[in-house]
């Protein structure tokens, strides 16, 4: 026998109403319910078995502004046998998906592969978990499913729509090519969206379309499901069935990978993925140089390091042209060289300084700078 419990808002209702309504709502059902008064809400117990129970949600019919689901007995079990269901699934993905990129990249996949935004979310994740918990995981254990289902599926282009062509990309582009017709069709390949699967997890398997069916299986059900057993929302008997059956399917897809790629599928696949994320970085390195542009930096503060820094010509016309420093940073440093400036006596002294020590200070002042260096990164 499982309870469920209600809270309905009595600003609707007398309880006379409610009883009614009640009695109308589940009149198909074997169940037994009584209500209780509160102040400003009543208190519905419903008892029945599990199927009758489960099918209570389809029945009763009041706003959401009105009720809240305060007990579900039934709903607890449930979750309790979905989620080892979900670990099953996110653990053996985050195991072929580590293993795949370990033998195409190397041990160091993360950094190398992983998109920003998902290395943003993780990282976000790792800060919320408490000390040491990060230095005890590989990032991909705080890895959100739904973020392992990006990673593995998510699109790109190998080559943007505003790339621009070096000579080594019009070269690749011209090899093996023997006519025009072949030439916009290699183009047009680069410029088709691309995912990590079709480059890489695809290659372990020999039919790999039994992947794309599971993919929306996860999208569709998986996902959501794992979203109301996290955050204890309401799952039916059902859902629980469709994870098993997706769990199985996972499983049956990945055991069929090859334990190992051959050589020249893995060459391939790695020359896609460096390919590949060689553009996205480029991509990246192009959105960053375009927010550059959105300072505006005072001619003045260009003019004050013109004058009082030793920096090369072409720096300076740089740092007119795209602006890579925050204009905060270069004030502060323009008006501690105006500062110096200011002072004469101090100048003097770092003329004569820099004359009687210039044997021995431009050794230490190198270490000096490789030291700053280093601090600064």
């Amino acid at each position: 026998m499982y309870k469920l419990e209600y809270w309905i808002d009595k600003t609707n209702y007398s309880k006379e109403n409610l009883e009614s309504k009640l009695s109308q709502d589940l009149r198909k059902l074997d169940i037994n319910f009584k209500i209780k008064e509160e102040a400003d809400y009543y208190i519905v117990i419903i008892k029945a078995g599990k199927n009758n129970i489960n099918a209570c949600h389809d029945h009763l019919n009041f706003d959401r502004e009105e009720v809240f689901r305060a007990k579900d007995k039934l709903g607890d079990e449930l979750r309790a046998k979905a989620y080892p269901i979900l670990a099953e699934i996110e653990t053996r993905l985050r195991r072929f998906i580590t293993r795949a990129m370990i033998e195409v990249l190397d041990f160091n996949w993360w950094d190398r592969s992983t998109p920003e935004e998902i290395r943003k979310n993780v990282s976000r994740i790792e800060k919320q978990s408490g000390s040491n918990q990060a230095d005890d995981h590989h990032q991909i254990e705080f890895t959100m499913f739904d973020d392992l289902i990006t990673f593995v599926t998510g699109k790109y282009q190998k080559w943007a729509d505003t790339k621009n062509l070096t000579p080594a990309d019009l070269a690749e582009l011209l090899d093996d090519c023997e006519n025009i017709e072949e030439l916009k069709q290699k183009l047009s390949h680069n410029r088709e969206q691309t995912s990590l699967w079709d480059e890489v997890f695809s290659s372990y398997f020999d039919d790999p379309k039994g992947w794309k069916k599971l993919e929306g299986n996860i999208e569709d059900t998986v996902i959501p499901i794992r979203h109301k057993v996290m955050h204890h929302r309401l799952i039916r008997i059902h859902e629980v069935k469709q994870l098993k059956k997706h769990r199985d399917e996972l499983f049956q897809i990945i055991g069929t990978a090859k334990p190992e790629l051959p050589p020249a599928d893995l060459n391939k696949a790695f020359n896609s993925l460096q390919a590949l994320f060689k553009n996205i970085n480029s991509q990246l390195n192009t959105a960053a140089l375009k927010a550059s542009k959105q300072f505006v930096l005072d001619p003045e503060i260009i003019e004050g390091i013109r004058k009082s820094a030793r920096i090369d010509h072409n720096i300076i016309k740089a740092i007119q042209e795209t602006p890579l420093i925050d204009p905060e940073i270069l004030k502060g440093l323009k008006s501690g060289l105006d500062n110096r400036h200011d002072d004469p006596d101090n100048s003097d002294e770092d003329e004569e300084e820099s004359s009687d020590d210039q044997n021995g200070e431009d050794d230490e002042n190198d270490s000096e700078d490789d030291t700053n260096e280093q601090d600064d990164k």
